[in-house]
């Protein structure tokens, strides 16, 4: 057994002088071919440079994505009765805002808009709607009205397709 133990001991030994000579097909040769301050990765440029114009459009969006979000959390408000109860709770959980950040996310994702500057800019934006819809609903009552009201009607409407029987003609 100790024969092996030595044996062992010699091979690694003799192993770490390789490397530590520096012969060809050694980590240590490849190592010392690199330049003094080590390898310089460059990542590739894959968004575009920030622009005022891309700025705008990112506040644009984070206000668009909060109303959206809020106008989302109002209309699916009917259905949730009809789902499973966790998920109806996780739902009413997040709220308007909850969906305007989802909504958010996916924006920046999908428009790839991965600067610092327009992330701010999209925060910016739905931060400045949060505080605006407010004013947004003095300021045009009726727009307010018609993106907030139409799931109000909708129990109307069903009933009415229930009534004239297009609603069991379409379900059979």
């Amino acid at each position: 057994m100790r024969v092996q133990v030595a044996t062992r001991n010699k091979s690694f030994e003799e192993r770490l002088a390789v490397i530590r000579s520096g012969a060809a097909g050694t980590m240590s040769r490849q190592l010392s071919a690199l330049p003094e301050g080590g390898a310089q990765l460059s990542l590739p440029k894959i968004a575009a440079a920030v622009t005022p114009v891309r700025v705008l459009v990112g506040t644009i969006i984070g206000a668009v994505t909060l109303l959206a979000g809020n106008v989302l959390a109002v209309r699916i408000d009917p259905f949730i009765g009809n789902l499973d109860h966790l998920l109806a709770s996780s739902l009413l959980l997040l709220g308007g805002v909850g969906f305007g950040g989802i909504l958010a996310v996916l924006a920046m994702i999908a428009l790839k808009l991965d600067k610092p500057a327009l992330q701010i800019a999209i925060a910016t934006g739905f931060l400045a709607m949060l505080m605006g819809e407010t004013h947004l609903a003095q300021a045009a009552p009726e727009l307010w009205t018609a993106l907030y009201t139409p799931g109000a009607d909708l129990p109307l409407k069903f009933d009415l397709l229930v009534e004239t029987g297009t609603y069991l003609q379409a379900s059979l």
